[in-house]
């Protein structure tokens, strides 16, 4: 898991910091399959969600969540509909 403090940078291109791009792209190179781009996806949701609870990447956290990011990683996670819409209330960004 990407530690929050020492991997998010402060850019904020589509919700994704330069860093975790870079860490997507060198996981890609190493790790072409289904398999890694479903465990990559699924690490970038989780770290976002950790994200949430740090002052200094809560708004990165909130921009992932309410952009095309968390739309592209969790059709990457093999995550339905219902699963994101679960994990958007959980996060405050979808009010059922």
């Amino acid at each position: 898991m990407l530690s929050p403090t020492k991997t998010m940078a402060s850019g904020k291109n589509a919700g994704m910091s330069g860093n975790r791009k870079k860490h997507c792209r060198r996981k890609l190179r190493s790790n072409g399959s289904l398999k890694g781009l479903k465990s990559l996806s699924e690490a970038i949701i989780l770290q976002s969600i950790e994200d949430m609870f740090s002052p200094d990447h809560r708004n990165e956290s909130l921009e992932f969540f309410s952009g095309n990011s968390f739309k592209v990683c969790s059709k990457l996670a093999g995550l339905d509909t219902k699963k994101q819409s679960e994990i958007l209330f959980l996060m405050g960004g979808n009010k059922k």
